[in-house]
């Protein structure tokens, strides 16, 4: 997956300093750049990556901003790129085997759709709950807005609700 990343990566380097005369499509393509920031940033935990791959103004809707900033339903700029680090480092902190799958990737236009399943064995505090050792498995969607080779916006839906229940569960099921 490192290699991928890599890849990944210098390809959007690139494309950063050519973008005014390519399209990104020609840097591995949009795809990629979504697939890029499960793998690299939370799956490889390059969390520099994010700096590379998410926009100086990228926006973040929903998903883990309600539980990384309660109260929230977006985050933008500085705050949005280190929430991505912030929920990358809480994952990595609180599972072991992290892994996650991409169930459907769709791409239109500027946009790319990513449905997603993680899963990671709960062995450490996550967001406030105490290890359990059981595995855990969760989804959800991300709809992610690509401009000019990079991540400009996240709209993420994951049912917080059935995490925290899970991360809550006196045994494992």
């Amino acid at each position: 997956m490192r290699k991928i990343c890599v890849t990944i990566l210098a390809s959007l380097l690139l494309a950063s300093v050519v973008v005014a005369t390519a399209h990104a499509g020609q840097f591995g393509g949009k795809k990629d750049i979504a697939e890029c920031f499960h793998f690299c940033i939370f799956i490889d935990f390059d969390l520099p990556v994010a700096d590379e791959l998410l926009r100086s103004d990228f926006v973040w809707h929903y998903g883990f901003v309600r539980a990384l900033a309660p109260g929230e339903d977006s985050l933008a700029g500085a705050e949005a790129i280190n929430g991505v680090k912030n929920a990358a480092s809480a994952m990595n902190a609180g599972f072991d085997d992290l892994g996650v799958v991409h169930d459907e990737v769709f791409s239109h236009g500027d946009l790319v759709e990513v449905r997603w399943t993680a899963s990671g064995v709960h062995n450490r505090t996550l967001l406030g709950f105490p290890p359990t050792g059981c595995t855990i498995i969760f989804t959800g969607n991300d709809l992610f807005r690509i401009k000019k080779g990079k991540i400009a916006e996240l709209w993420q839906e994951t049912d917080l609700r059935d995490l925290f229940a899970k991360l809550q569960q006196p045994s494992c099921q």
